[in-house]
């Protein structure tokens, strides 16, 4: 026989290897030779009398014939295997209750805040998605040639139906118009002032997905004066009454216009970036603001949506827009401006675009709040390592034992991996079950619509499980794989938990929670005193003891009638018909006499005001004079402007000078204003023209005196109702009015103070249950020292001490990263404040005191023993 034949035989004398595989498989330790050796030997015989073929045959049969036996043998002892591993957990829970008590609340606390804070992130990057089409809708913007980057959400009523004509990669347009806002509504002989009162086109239901329930499904908005209201507001006005076919008059200054319910839409849902509660017929705008409301270009009061066709690249419509404004305005007006098109995705949370909807949110704000959660989560976790490492010792017995017996480190890993699941197994259902409470205690902080139910937001509640499981699983993993690695010799001699390394993890650990804990504190600080110094900044005119009033048409008639009324009152001082600062919008181009004798045109903020406006609310001219009742043409040919805006034109006296509205008569310029804030104090001071326009001003100023609010208010009211016996009145006081734009980050304020006790909470439980093992580990060490003389004092001092010098360490490591968070966040506001040392020594402060009262108790119950019992019982 040749070598080849020989060699090729010997292979084949040899059993197939993947079923011997899956025999070492089922077999492991010394049972798979004994096994192998007597499949093998049966497997020889065959292979003699029966050839290779049958024998590999019948070898694959035994495996495979096997396989179902030891699948159901190994099912039945990993359920064994696993009803011991929570039986052992339970016990272990009961017998060690504080510390299983400290661990459960601290994760569960953790568990929560995070989930909260998840909830609110994906509430926020949800909105506008419920649009089958959004994917395709756009948001007509404009901006100034001269300022790019500076991006309007209005546009006139002109662009709709013109871009809708000139570009096939068009579907649909709709615009709607929203400044109104609030309207005074009359049903039979009831009054109301309601909210989410808009203006728009029958084509919205063509792009946007507002079901409607009741009523008129096609085209419900096409006639005039045709009206669609939500589920909760016809309940309002006609309970259970049908409300399609019913008509409700729109008190609008001296107009009376009569609209007709036409259909009943589903409430619109909370993560719409449109929120309305009536909808009218965009033609009915034409009542009140013209014939040619619907097709102009001067006035930019409107929002335009696109609906592309499918498979349109917005970026190539963009592109013929520079064609479009030269095709429908003359060359000098199109040099000017631009359109854009911005992503119905891209509308909420974009911060940067000027006269936005006031449901914009703030992705920098995501961003912080998503940081928080990661934080508390890891400070909760760090509580669970620290503490399953801190006993380790009291275990090590335990695990000895079980090594000797036979246990090997993979069925530990399991069991103290059992252990760490059901800890956090339960923590995680006392923070599901706590979340929907604590989600509508958020949303009455935030003033927002949230809410969160276990079965309707099953995708929120896999995504919180997942997260749940994976922070229990990696908070377990260590303290498993050091229990587990113990030697069963060291550990029944008892030197296995001698040593430092454990020691010097939890206190790295430690560290890293009051380092978190420092840039909460801190930045929950920072943010207070920017949010004071915003509120608390002169802002170049007194906002105090001034009351607003919103005019109807009735007593705007009669102003002068309603003023003279007022100030019969000792206790009110002064009256004017203004915009107030904190309520400027408008924009108007305005134009004068270059330097090389053409004429200049620049876009400026415009305050509609009286001559009794500078006065009442606290203004200083500093240049020229105020405007006059006495002056007539103070009406038509008069500015006052602000410093900024002399500069901004180069004027070194501007008094004088000739000054025009583009579309206006040409006037002069008979004063200059101090520089004051009438906007925020998140923007610079920008250029301001004051100017009289009596029809676009609905808003009275009313100053009174400090100790006679209460009258004032008292005859105001009485003065409205000798003048208008239809519309309730309507005020506010304006400070309580301009700080409304500091509302976000009072709520920024209020999360993180909510955020870092609970931060703090989870810290301090963790650290309580360390001074406990802590101060159990050293009863001897503490008796001896009280033997010795030691005092109360002494004692106490010596562990504060150690904590002292943890927090030492967490106020180096934090104070760059808190220092260079904040002052990013800070980046963003025009007048900040700057960031001083007090934070960082408050926050250490608070640190160092909470952690000291903290383990106080433990300190004093173990100072306080008798040393001759602790001494015995060692």
């Amino acid at each position: 026989m040749r070598r080849s034949e020989v060699k090729l035989r010997k292979q084949s004398d040899k059993p197939p290897k993947i079923p011997e595989y899956i025999i070492g498989c089922m077999f492991p330790d010394d049972n798979y030779y004994t096994t192998v050796s007597d499949i093998e030997e049966d497997y020889k015989g065959l292979l003699i009398e029966k050839g290779v073929y049958y024998a590999k045959m019948w070898y694959w049969l035994q495996v495979l014939s096997a396989l179902p036996h030891y699948f159901a043998q190994k099912l039945k002892w990993s359920i064994v295997m696993f009803k011991n591993y929570i039986k052992i957990a339970f016990r272990n829970m009961k017998r060690h209750k504080g510390y299983s008590t400290i661990n459960i609340l601290g994760l569960a606390t953790g568990f929560a805040c995070t989930f909260l804070i998840v909830v609110f992130v994906q509430r926020e990057l949800s909105y506008d998605q419920f649009h089958s089409k959004s994917d395709r809708i756009y948001r007509l913007l404009n901006s100034s040639r001269k300022e790019p980057n500076i991006q309007s959400a209005l546009s006139a009523s002109g662009y709709a139906p013109r871009i809708l004509n000139d570009f096939p990669e068009v579907e649909e347009t709709t615009r709607f118009f929203i400044n109104v806002g609030s309207a005074d509504l009359k049903y039979q002989d009831e009054s109301r002032t309601v909210n989410g009162f808009i203006f728009a086109d029958a084509s919205m239901l063509n792009i946007f997905d507002f079901p409607i329930t009741k009523g008129k499904t096609d085209s419900p908005l096409d006639a005039p004066n045709s009206l669609m209201v939500t589920e909760d507001t016809a309940k309002i006005w006609f309970r259970n009454d049908n409300p399609i076919g019913k008509s409700i008059t729109y008190l609008r200054g001296n107009l009376r216009i009569p609209l007709n319910i036409t259909a009943v839409l589903d409430n619109i849902p909370s993560n719409s970036h449109i929120q309305f509660n009536y909808v009218v017929s965009f033609p009915t705008i034409k009542n009140f603001m013209g014939e040619n409301a619907l097709d102009e270009f001067t006035i930019n009061n409107y929002y335009t949506y696109v609906l592309l066709k499918e498979g349109t690249d917005y970026r190539r419509v963009e592109e013929k827009f520079p064609f479009f404004i030269t095709k429908h305005f003359d060359q000098e007006r199109a040099d000017q401006f631009n359109l854009h098109l911005q992503p119905l995705e891209n509308i909420h949370l974009n911060t940067s675009i000027k006269w936005d909807l006031p449901t914009t949110g703030n992705k920098h704000y995501l961003h912080i709040f998503s940081g928080v959660a990661l934080f508390v989560l890891l400070i909760a976790c760090i509580n669970f390592i620290n503490l399953s490492t801190a006993r380790a010792p009291l275990r090590a017995r335990e695990i000895g034992i079980r090594k000797v017996v036979g246990s090997s480190r993979w069925q530990l890993l399991l069991q103290l991996f059992g252990e760490s699941a059901m800890t956090s197994l339960t923590a995680l259902v006392i923070a599901l079950l706590g979340l929907h409470v604590l989600v509508h205690g958020l949303a009455g902080l935030i003033g927002q619509n949230l809410s969160f139910n276990l079965i309707n937001d099953s995708n929120i509640v896999i995504i919180l499980i997942g997260i749940g499981i994976l922070a229990g699983i990696l908070a377990g993993i260590y303290p498993a794989f050091v229990l587990s690695a113990y030697q069963p010799v060291r550990v029944l001699k008892g030197s296995a938990t001698k040593g430092t390394r454990g020691s010097t993890l939890r206190k790295a650990l430690i560290i890293i929670q009051f380092s978190l804990s420092m840039l909460l504190i801190v930045s929950m600080l920072i943010v207070i005193n920017q949010i004071n110094f915003m509120k608390n900044t002169p802002l170049g005119f007194d906002k105090e003891q001034v009351i607003l009033v919103s005019l109807s048409g009735s007593v705007k008639q009669n102003f002068g009638v309603f003023r003279k009324k007022l100030l019969d009152q000792s206790d009110i001082q002064n009256v004017a018909l203004t915009v107030v600062p904190g309520r400027v919008r408008t924009r108007s181009a305005y134009n004068w006499p270059g330097r090389d004798g053409d004429e200049e045109e620049r876009n400026f903020y415009t305050m509609f005001v009286d001559p009794r406006t500078i006065p009442t609310l606290g203004m200083e001219i500093i240049e020229g004079r105020n405007f006059s009742e006495k002056v007539q043409t103070d009406v038509t040919r008069a500015y006052i402007l602000n410093e900024t805006a002399v500069k901004a034109i180069g004027w070194e006296k501007a008094v004088g000078k000739p000054f025009r509205v583009w579309d206006e008569e040409t006037g002069q310029v008979i004063g200059v204003v101090k520089d004051f804030h009438f906007n925020s104090l998140h923007n610079l001071i920008e250029p301001l023209v004051l100017k009289i326009k009596p029809e676009w001003t609905w808003n009275a100023a009313v100053r009174v005196s400090a100790a006679g609010v209460s009258k004032a208010l008292q005859k105001i009211q009485e003065a409205w109702r000798e003048l208008e016996t239809e519309i309730p009145i309507k005020y506010k006081f304006l400070d309580s009015d301009f700080d409304r734009h500091y509302h976000s980050e009072e709520r920024l304020g209020k999360l993180f103070g909510i955020f870092t006790g609970l931060a703090i909470f989870i810290a301090c439980l963790g650290l309580l249950g360390l001074a406990s093992f802590s101060t159990q580990q050293r009863f001897k060490e503490i008796g001896i020292r009280k033997v010795l003389g030691a005092s109360f004092r002494d004692i106490f001092t010596l562990f504060v001490k150690e904590f002292s010098r943890l927090v030492l360490y967490s106020l180096l490591i934090a104070t760059p990263v808190t220092y260079w968070l904040m002052a990013s966040w800070l980046g963003d506001y025009a007048y900040r404040i700057r960031i001083g040392i007090f934070p960082f020594i408050a926050g250490a402060v608070i640190i160092l005191t909470v952690a000291s009262l903290t383990v106080s108790s433990q300190i004093f119950r173990a100072a306080c023993a008798n040393p001759a019992d602790i001494i015995r019982y060692e």
